[in-house]
């Protein structure tokens, strides 16, 4: 499963690169902040890309409506992947820590 978060206002975008065939490894968005009722209908319509759309709502909660426990964040957790450019080459995604964040916040103080 390959999966892109991202807000709902860029579902839209996703689901043109999906069926272009520019993100062909893609098969599910958790989308954060809320759709329009009428833009969220018109989107799950388009699902015939291949892609399933989950709310980051409902992502973090079991099937019970319980909120899900998440593992401990250590140094070595992912905080975030920062895209580059691609200047040089294809734009490629690099992985940041919790412990690299802290280094350059500290390295700033």
């Amino acid at each position: 499963m390959k999966t892109v978060v991202c807000q709902a206002d860029k579902v839209n975008t996703i689901l043109e690169l999906k069926k272009s065939g520019k993100i062909q490894h893609v098969t599910h968005v958790i989308y954060f902040s809320e759709f329009k009722r009428v833009e969220f209908d018109e989107i799950e319509a388009q699902t015939g890309a291949g892609i399933t759309l989950v709310s980051l709502e409902k992502v973090l909660k079991d099937d019970k409506g319980e909120e899900v426990k998440f593992d401990e964040v250590t140094r070595d957790t992912v905080y975030t992947l920062s895209y580059t450019s691609g200047t040089t080459g294809l734009p490629k995604g690099v992985m940041i820590t919790h412990g690299n964040y802290a280094s350059n916040i500290g390295g700033m103080t």
